[in-house]
């Protein structure tokens, strides 16, 4: 009798990341085959027009790193808005590396005031839109987590059918029709029902 915790199908393991880094089931040779790998091909959609040549950089980045199955080709647009948010935050950065300073002093009648500088406000307005579309692509460890685990505690299809016309499935019994529910009758008509007319003139 084998003990310990049962070990994931390497299915779910690839789909997790691997984070061990272990060689999967999924990359070894196929009993009967030729006896080169055998592993899930990465589809990397054409991306959008409207992005320039490092927005595409980083839209490919996602498709070809992220697990198989958890990004689908219907998130090119969102995927398109994390790239396009990403370049500009790095842009910023990097004008903000030239300059050396991320505030500069304000000098007027008023006095000298410390202001933050333009490409500090763009990088930290990216980066709020950035972590949000993260979170909802999976593009982070907890996301990306919580997506999976959303994943498999999914239920599968229901047994019946789904429309009440629909015929039941060969070898199967129809279901149960519910008990109906019996009509509800108030106090006073329960008591004419019962023989005992109530009196309201009659003292106990």
């Amino acid at each position: 009798m084998s003990r310990g915790r049962r070990a994931k199908p390497a299915e779910i393991k690839a789909l997790l990341g691997n984070p061990g880094k272990r060689r999967l089931a999924l990359l070894s040779p196929k009993a009967g085959a030729s006896g080169a790998d055998v592993a899930p091909s990465i589809h990397v959609p054409e991306p959008p027009s409207f992005l320039d040549d490092d927005e595409r950089e980083a839209f490919a980045f996602v498709y070809e790193t992220m697990p198989l199955n958890l990004v689908r080709e219907s998130d090119k647009v969102a995927v398109s808005r994390w790239a396009g948010w990403l370049v500009k935050w790095v842009n910023a950065k990097r004008r903000l590396a030239d300059k050396g300073n991320d505030s500069y002093v304000s000098v007027s009648k008023h006095g000298s005031f410390v202001r933050v500088d333009a490409d500090f406000n763009v990088m930290c307005k990216a980066e709020a839109n950035l972590v949000t579309l993260e979170d909802r692509l999976g593009l982070n460890t907890v996301a990306r987590s919580n997506l999976t685990s959303k994943l498999f505690q999914m239920p599968g299809p229901h047994p019946g059918a789904l429309f009440e016309d629909d015929e039941p499935a060969a070898g199967k019994k129809p279901a149960a029709e519910a008990p109906a529910v019996k009509e509800e009758i108030d106090p006073l008509g329960f008591l004419d029902g019962a023989g005992k007319q109530y009196s309201p003139s009659k003292t106990h």
